[in-house]
């Protein structure tokens, strides 16, 4: 497994998951489709397996379909609010 590897690296990486995968809104490719669903469910247990974080990503996310206007990367005010999310994640007592 690709996370296995990361983990087995010699400096050791904090390996962290984005948890549910998009797409997150209405008119994005495969939005609402059940196969996303079923990969939604491996990558939580590939976390519980591997014993990696998660962060939620979805619920900041879902609200904000105009910080991914083409449906998949995050434009100019996007970016700044995903790096945001994490930086809370990251500095938050766990």
């Amino acid at each position: 497994m690709l996370v296995r590897a990361y983990l087995n690296l010699p400096w050791k990486p904090r390996v962290i998951l984005w948890s549910r995968l998009a797409p997150l809104c209405p008119g994005q490719t495969f939005y609402g489709n059940e196969r996303v669903e079923k990969i939604n469910k491996v990558i939580e247990k590939v976390a519980i397996l591997e014993g990696v974080e998660t962060v939620d990503m979805e619920s900041p996310l879902k609200g904000h379909p105009e910080w991914i206007p083409d449906h998949l990367h995050p434009k100019a005010e996007g970016a700044p609010s995903i790096g945001e999310i994490m930086k809370e994640y990251l500095t938050s007592e766990k």
